[in-house]
């Protein structure tokens, strides 16, 4: 599985995390579309099977309580819908 997460994190774009937030009323700066996809993309693994919390905290920092909140919060319901294929 680990190697199917790793091809489609890889092909993850910054436009798509852009779109992606406007699809759950999260509007993000093109500079934060590449953050978040930098966080992604080295530390997917980390976000995946370890312990998530201190990599959040640190983008719930550099984006501000009430966006960094969203964004912590669209990616536990995510984790937690599909927990059944990780």
């Amino acid at each position: 599985m680990r190697f199917i997460i790793k091809n489609y994190v890889d092909k993850i774009t910054v436009q798509d995390i852009l779109n992606f937030g406007l699809e759950n009323d999260i509007f993000l700066s093109e500079d934060e579309g590449n953050i978040l996809e930098f966080y992604l993309k080295n530390n997917w693994e980390e976000l995946v099977y370890g312990n998530p919390h201190p990599i959040i905290q640190k983008i719930e920092n550099k984006f501000g309580k009430t966006k960094g909140e969203k964004i912590s919060n669209l990616f536990f319901i995510y984790k937690e819908k599909y927990k059944d294929y990780l």
